[in-house]
Order: C-alpha cells, then sequence, then structure tokens
C-alpha cells in the first residue's frame, strides 16, 4: 500500500512538472534568473516525515503527506491527505460537503529555486491556493543528514531564522531516488 502511495504520489509530481515547467520560449526572464544550476545535494524527490510548528508541536503525521520534487532549479510539491472518502460524482456534480471532503488540505505548488549558503529561496509560480501566488520568495534554511532534508522555517521576509524556531520540516529521500 505504501509502495502504492509512493509511486502514485511521484507520478502526480512528474506530470505536475512536467505540465506546469514552461519551455524557455515562454518562461518569463525573471523566472529564468532564478533557477539554480543542477547538481546540488537537495536535488532528488523527498517525502515529507514530520512537520513541527513554531511552537515545536508534532503536526504530521496526521498531516497530509507531502511530496518535494526538486531538480535543476524548479521544485514541485504536493500534499493529500490520506482517507479522503471516494465519491463517484463528476467534480461539477458534488455537493458541497463533498467538494470540501476531497480538496481540504489538499495542495500543490510550483516554481523556482535558488540556493543561497544554507538557505533555500523558493519563488512560487502556481499554486492550488490562487493566493500564496505572487508572493514574494519563501526562504528556508536547510541541511542534510543522510537521506534526510531538513528545512527550518524563516519567518517571511527574513533573511535569518529567529533564534530557536522550532519550526520544521523533515524529508526522507524517496525509496528509488538515490543520487
Amino acid at each position: 500500500m505504501v509502495t502504492r502511495n509512493v509511486l502514485l504520489a511521484l507520478g502526480l509530481l512528474a506530470l505536475s512538472a512536467a505540465a506546469c515547467t514552461p519551455a524557455d520560449s515562454e518562461m518569463d526572464p525573471a523566472e529564468g534568473a532564478a533557477v539554480a544550476s543542477s547538481g546540488s545535494e537537495i536535488e532528488g524527490v523527498w517525502e515529507r516525515i514530520s512537520l513541527t510548528d513554531t511552537a515545536g508541536t508534532l503536526t504530521q503525521p496526521p498531516a497530509p503527506v507531502s511530496y518535494l520534487m526538486i531538480w535543476d532549479g524548479y521544485f514541485s510539491q504536493i500534499g493529500t491527505p490520506t482517507g479522503r472518502p471516494k465519491v463517484d460524482s463528476r467534480v461539477s456534480e458534488m455537493t458541497r460537503e463533498e467538494l470540501l471532503a476531497r480538496f481540504t488540505r489538499v495542495s500543490a505548488r510550483r516554481g523556482t529555486y535558488v540556493i543561497e549558503g544554507d538557505t533555500l529561496v523558493r519563488t512560487v509560480l502556481t499554486n492550488s491556493n490562487p493566493n500564496a501566488e505572487g508572493q514574494p520568495p519563501f526562504r528556508q534554511e536547510f541541511y542534510m543528514a543522510a537521506d534526510t532534508f531538513v528545512l527550518l522555517q524563516l519567518a517571511r521576509g527574513s533573511t535569518r531564522s529567529p533564534s530557536g524556531t522550532k519550526a520544521e520540516a523533515r524529508f526522507l529521500r524517496a525509496p528509488g531516488t538515490a543520487r
């Protein structure tokens, strides 16, 4: 079951990245400037294994499992909660309650990234929440520990993490995606 879920998530990430990555001729010059060079230790497919909020409280599980694909200056991230009810109706025929059950806590975003020292700077180009598009780049300090990738939360607009921050997301390299 886990392997099937991992493969499904990897497939969704690949489709998302392929469908959302503009051709060179379509890319805005400002976007192109944000693209990082390849070869980074963080490149690959990552499964979020834990999420801690600013108070240090573990929120995953039960937060949606999230997959993050980082490659050649682009990223794509998707989070999908488990246990959502299956409904045979088309989306256009669903009730308000069915729509909320299907899409609450589902998130997807993609964009570009650069690395500045120990900080990952991501610019979101499209997001399942349109209000998150066009915002200033999101900055997170990061470090690697074997096949674990750890992101520390930075306050929006900040260039350094607050002293003693407890907010972090831990990712494990997805099976079969070793560099």
